[in-house]
């Protein structure tokens, strides 16, 4: 083969790849160059890939493609909202307000605080909401610095355009289910599911597909035994997708040695996993925030819609077929290999902020 068209081949060929790599990379549901809108509900406690996602939707907004409207924590812990505050001042952004599960509310279900709290101690993995707490600087001072969530989800709903947020949750329902049985408020004179229908596009979880294994932990949906997974995928008003992929990708390595020691999302990670060889942890909620601001592109591949009925008790998942005027519920697939998965949500991961001190 002559050398001037082996070089050729080869040009094409890289220009093949580079334009495969910017189609993976490039949003997918920015409408007219316009921001998703997006809320962030998440169980930022037990597990770090909430805070791998926090950092990967700070990152789509630099780049445009998202808006980060505000951020709730799920789960019963007074200092998740002080972790979201540290990664919100570290990006930059230290106006989006942060809500929370209103504690005191949950005191009664002895079972709910039990299981929770023995599952925290339990872990094998280190805790890190409290060390950030203690050595970041956050701009919550108080409990009063804190939204109530349902509150916050309203304000929020009723401010935004009709049909334009998406919520990306990737831990417990608590708060959601909440907001959708809520009353007219003076942020909404419409009930929590009207708000929802009118002001929701999609509402993209972090959940299991399948039946889950008797006597294991059901994250998300079913851990806190309150049925609000029975709830929300029998009431939910808009449409629903169910991201169940993540658990092969791992990812937060590359923070160590590509992001500064003031970044509190590579020192919740080092925190995490201090007790592990390994120092990436799964990617779930990357991919569910991945998704819900870029659509499925390259990477993903949505099942036909149909619907997924939970049943509290005994906790049982079942699919079926849409009836007249139900919301679909679409389960996505992953289209994309697992090393292309690690490398965007990395790459956005270790991202240098725009606004960075």
């Amino acid at each position: 083969m002559k050398k001037s068209v082996f070089n050729i081949i080869v040009i094409v060929f890289v220009f093949t790849i580079v334009t495969s790599c910017s189609i993976v990379t490039k949003s997918q549901t920015t409408t007219k160059g316009k921001p998703v809108l997006i809320i962030y509900d998440t169980d930022i406690d037990l597990d770090v890939d909430d805070v791998g996602a926090l950092a990967l939707l700070h990152a789509l907004e630099d780049n445009g493609e998202a808006e980060i409207l505000g951020v709730i924590c799920n789960a019963p812990t007074p200092y998740g909202a002080t972790t979201i505050s540290a990664i919100n001042m570290y990006y930059g952004r230290p106006e989006i307000p942060i809500g929370d599960m209103p504690i005191d509310e949950y005191v009664y279900d002895k079972s709910f605080s039990k299981r929770y709290r023995g599952y925290s101690v339990n872990t094998p993995y280190g805790n890190f909401n409290l060390p950030i707490f203690k050595r970041f600087e956050t701009n919550i001072k108080s409990r009063a610095d804190v939204w109530n969530g349902v509150a916050l989800y309203r304000k929020l709903l009723a401010e935004a355009p009709d049909n334009s947020v998406t919520i990306a949750s990737v831990g417990l329902l608590t708060v959601l289910e909440d907001l959708m049985l809520s009353s007219p408020d003076k942020y909404s004179k419409l009930t929590g599911k009207e708000l929802i229908e009118k002001k929701v596009n999609q509402l993209v979880c972090m959940a299991g597909d399948k039946q889950p294994e008797p006597g294991k932990d059901h994250f998300n949906w079913g851990f806190e035994g309150r049925g609000d997974a029975e709830r929300v995928s029998r009431q939910w008003p808009t449409k629903l997708v169910i991201m169940p992929h993540g658990g092969k990708i791992k990812t937060g390595a590359r923070l160590t040695t590509e992001t500064p020691e003031s970044n509190p999302v590579r020192a919740a990670y080092q925190l995490f996993l201090a007790k592990q060889a390994d120092k990436n942890r799964s990617s779930w909620d990357q991919l569910a925030c991945l998704y819900a601001v870029r659509g499925a592109g390259e990477l993903f591949t949505e099942a036909e819609p149909r619907r997924l009925d939970v049943t509290a008790v005994p906790l049982t998942y079942t699919w079926r077929e849409m009836k007249n005027g139900e919301a679909p519920h679409i389960l996505l697939k992953q289209k994309a290999p697992d090393d292309t998965f690690k490398k965007v949500v990395e790459d956005l991961m270790v991202q240098a902020p725009k606004n960075i001190k």
